[in-house]
């Protein structure tokens, strides 16, 4: 009970702060019902999976992995650094993932260096909300943060 009480502060706290830089209403000075639409407004786009995975991209940016395929298991990297993924985490006997790029929460040297938290991303994901990109034209590739190279069509590299 406790620990569900503790979340209920957490978003409390967070609705708070997004408030207070204009994102959302306060609910402070709200009734009950007036807050209760305002949290289902907000939450309009909650169950789209695609949305979820945007947001942790460009929130654990630049926690990212590159996922290349593998004898048993997929071989990841992080600026040519080797990188599993820790036996506790749910992904860790994934035979392949969706994408080619995954994002974590947390990295750990052990006797290998480990991530925790893994979630399958776009590149669209990246190129959208990521680190710097670099635009080179002639070759049809778009680099982003010195490191993440993607292959683009010329009518797409225009945009940016």
């Amino acid at each position: 009970e406790r620990a569900l009480v503790g979340m209920g502060e957490a978003a409390d706290q967070f609705w708070g702060n997004l408030a207070d830089l204009g994102l959302l209403p306060e609910l402070r000075r709200l009734g009950e019902a007036d807050k209760q639409a305002a949290r289902r407004s907000a939450n309009r786009h909650a169950d789209s999976p695609l949305l979820l995975k945007a947001v942790l991209a460009a929130g654990l940016f630049p926690n990212v992995l590159l996922v290349s395929p593998g004898r048993a298991r997929p071989s990841l990297s992080q600026q040519k650094q080797s990188v599993s993924i820790h036996p506790s985490s749910f992904n860790h006997m994934a035979s392949s993932f969706t994408t080619s790029y995954l994002v974590f929460h947390e990295k750990v040297k052990t006797s290998k260096i480990v991530v925790h938290d893994v979630t399958a991303v776009t590149a669209l994901d990246l190129l959208l909300l990521g680190g710097e990109i670099k635009v080179l034209h002639a070759q049809h590739r778009v680099v982003i943060d010195n490191w993440i190279d993607l292959t683009i069509s010329p009518r797409v590299a225009v945009l940016f």
